[in-house]
């Protein structure tokens, strides 16, 4: 059995066995296996880790709005014709591409695949996508809705019990596309979830192939050709159309851990624009700067003869 990154050591933490001995399901052994693998990817999805899926997910939404913002300033900035307010261009050229170069390489992070040697292992889409596939005999009905402790049938149970209890078999009859009327213990996630992730991720292959060859590695000239053909489609819609691929495939892994993934942006506990109707220096300073910028011209002039 193979669980998520090796999490032996949570494993022996959260399964009681005791405990399990009074879950309602049949195969407290399967249980037992199920409730380790699956606390250990609920936590990869959404949990405190500041690579957890979730949060690499909310900062790209963050990064994306707050560049966003700054270009639809531009817009406005040049809509205005005035000439107090605008951006140097070697500024702009700056941060359109660090912009595009960080998007790409976080959402790159977000979709690189399975590495099988659990010291490689990565927090990304396809590496919890792989383990619940590889565990998904014991994904039953049973164990999903019973896994914690809830009773399997809704009767007697109190209110907020009985919604988790009803939330847990929705979402499991849209894993199985099975009917409440048909509704089985030993149910089986159905292969077209798996299918569905992996069209949702084929969407952001141009992603990974631009990284390889223009970001992570300078590939040689004959080798960019077909690349740079392709490349005309990397645009903001593009990257855009990425950003709903994987929130889309992360909504998929949200009813199959059952484990709340939220897609929103961070009310900020400041003026997040503060300063934005600033000049960034004075005339004056912008004296000083040129010299700064003829003393870095130097610098590297000298490091060119050595």
């Amino acid at each position: 059995m193979k669980f998520f990154l090796g999490h032996t050591k949570v494993c022996k933490r959260v399964v009681n066995m005791e405990d399990i001995c009074k879950c309602d399901v049949g195969d407290k052994e399967k249980l037992a296996l199920f409730r380790c693998h699956f606390i250990s990817c609920q936590k990869i999805l959404s949990g405190k880790d500041k690579h957890a899926i979730t949060n690499q997910i909310q900062d790209i939404v963050w990064d994306d709005t707050v560049y966003r913002t700054y270009d639809e300033a531009r817009r406005l900035s040049e809509e205005s014709n005035n000439r107090k307010t605008g951006l140097s261009g070697t500024l702009i050229e700056l941060i359109d591409n660090t912009f595009i170069v960080s998007q790409i390489m976080a959402i790159r992070r977000l979709i690189d695949p399975n590495e099988w040697r659990i010291e490689r292992k990565v927090y990304s889409l396809p590496s919890i996508i792989a383990e619940i596939k590889i565990n998904k005999h014991l994904y039953t009905r049973e164990n999903y809705v019973c896994f914690d402790g809830l009773s399997y049938e809704k009767k007697g149970l109190k209110r907020l019990d009985e919604l988790e209890n009803m939330k847990r078999h929705m979402n499991y009859d849209y894993l199985a596309e099975t009917k409440e009327t048909d509704r089985k213990r030993n149910d089986q996630i159905s292969n077209n979830v798996f299918e569905e992730l992996k069209r949702l991720l084929a969407k952001t292959e141009l992603i990974r192939s631009y990284s390889n060859k223009f970001i992570a590695h300078a590939a040689a000239p004959g080798n960019r050709t077909k690349t740079e053909e392709r490349l005309r489609n990397l645009t903001l819609k593009y990257i855009e159309d990425c950003y709903i691929a994987i929130i889309k495939a992360g909504k998929i892994l949200q009813k199959l851990l059952n484990r709340f993934l939220p897609v929103d942006l961070a009310v900020p506990n400041f003026d997040h624009l503060e300063n934005w109707d600033k000049p960034i220096v004075t005339s004056a300073d912008k004296k000083k700067l040129a010299i700064y910028w003829d003393n870095r011209w130097k610098y590297f002039d000298e490091l060119n003869r050595l």
